[in-house]
């Protein structure tokens, strides 16, 4: 969870390179030592110092670089256990059909239990899901992209979040006064999914090809600048997106409104 992509200082890189030039140095002088000149007494002691020198010098850069790509792992998706105490004023999250939601109940008993329990503060959360409408042109074509034809696994997945999400929204509309829940659905194809913490943390997953997306890579971002594009990109589809509403039949209808003009 806290794994962060930044680049190493200017200031690092430089004393870094610095060590590398000074310790390359001293290897060409020790390999010269050991290939053109006879061993002596002297020459023996000189060699010694030389190989410490390399030592001292190429230890703290070659520590560096092993540093830098250890820390260059990838994390896998978050789980709503993990990033929803992070939140302090809001939470948008943005998908295909949004993994955690469908796929495991535990975690709305976990996100009902987290807004209810009045041991935790009281400052108002916004929570806002944003996932591709189950009836879209888009849901044949990822299907056939992730499970090689029109199978109906993700509309149905998209269905199951959507009446996991409506269920979770009436009650916190009921039982929750301070907290609100609220999501859409959507006629464009994510290329990302977005996990946006207040205004100043992002998980980002990115769709590959044939891959589900919780399966591929994702990465922790802080850098105001893309946290920023990824506001304005989740911003920008919650403007297009269309409230849902589920009607009160046996078979659980899901009937589509545009509210489009609605930003809350």
């Amino acid at each position: 969870m806290e794994t962060q992509y930044k680049l190493p200082s200017r200031a690092n890189l430089e004393f870094n390179l610095a060590l590398v030039g000074a310790g390359l140095i001293f290897l060409v002088a020790y390999l010269g030592l050991s290939v053109f000149v006879q061993d002596t007494d002297l020459i023996t002691l000189i060699k010694s110092v030389l190989f410490s020198l390399i030592f001292i010098f190429l230890a703290p850069p070659i520590f560096f670089i092993l540093q830098k790509q250890l820390n260059k792992k990838t994390i896998q998706r978050p789980t709503i256990q993990e990033y929803l105490p992070l939140v302090k004023r809001e939470l948008r999250v943005l998908g295909i059909s949004l993994h955690d939601i469908h796929k495991k109940p535990e975690n709305n008993s976990f996100l009902i239990n987290r807004l209810t329990d009045k041991k935790l503060s009281q400052t108002p959360i916004k929570l806002r899901f944003l996932l591709l409408n189950q009836n879209s042109p888009f849901i044949g074509e990822q299907e056939k992209e992730e499970d090689g034809k029109i199978s109906g696994r993700i509309k149905s997945e998209c269905e199951d979040t959507i009446r996991a999400l409506d269920k979770m929204r009436s009650y916190v509309q009921q039982k929750v006064i301070v907290h609100s829940l609220n999501f859409k659905v959507v006629d464009a194809m994510p290329k990302h999914s977005i996990i946006i913490i207040d205004d100043d943390r992002i998980f980002l997953g990115p769709y590959f090809h044939q891959k589900k997306g919780f399966t591929t890579p994702w990465m922790e971002i802080t850098d105001p600048q893309i946290c920023c594009e990824c506001k304005k990109e989740f911003e920008s589809l919650w403007r297009e997106g269309k409230d849902v509403v589920i009607e009160k039949t046996d078979d659980e209808t899901i009937r589509i409104t545009d509210n489009s003009n609605d930003n809350d």
